[in-house]
């Protein structure tokens, strides 16, 4: 019979938020994706809905986020994305199929558009 207590044991399968926070994150093919910022709660059931990271930036351009000047974003990622914890967050999914919310799409790089009649007319 074991001697813990129901509070021991539900401690001996959580993770305190300090040790989470600004652990690296990994997704499924290896690559890095950033670090754990902070965690969406929901207020009722105190169930973490989220994890908010702090994006890499060399992930953003995979994950068709803008680069900013400075800094990188931050997006949120479901808690039903993550695989599991050990030295990183390892995530389910790979980062170019990543399921995640927030963030600044990067801008479309601008079409150019070739007026055909004007490239004839300079031929002749």
């Amino acid at each position: 019979m074991s001697s813990q207590t129901p509070s021991d044991q539900s401690a001996t399968q959580s993770m305190d938020v300090e040790q989470l926070t600004g652990k690296g994150v990994v997704s499924q093919d290896g690559m890095d994706v950033g670090d754990v910022a902070s965690f969406v709660i929901d207020p009722e059931s105190w169930k973490v809905l989220s994890v908010v990271l702090k994006v890499d930036r060399d992930a953003l351009d995979t994950l068709k986020l803008k680069r900013p000047l400075l800094g990188s974003q931050r997006i949120l990622v479901p808690v039903s994305e993550v695989s599991g914890v050990g030295k990183s967050v390892v995530l389910k999914s790979k980062l170019s199929e990543l399921t995640f919310f927030g963030g600044e799409p990067a801008e479309e790089a601008p079409v150019a558009v070739v007026d055909a009649s004007a490239a004839e007319d300079g031929e002749r």
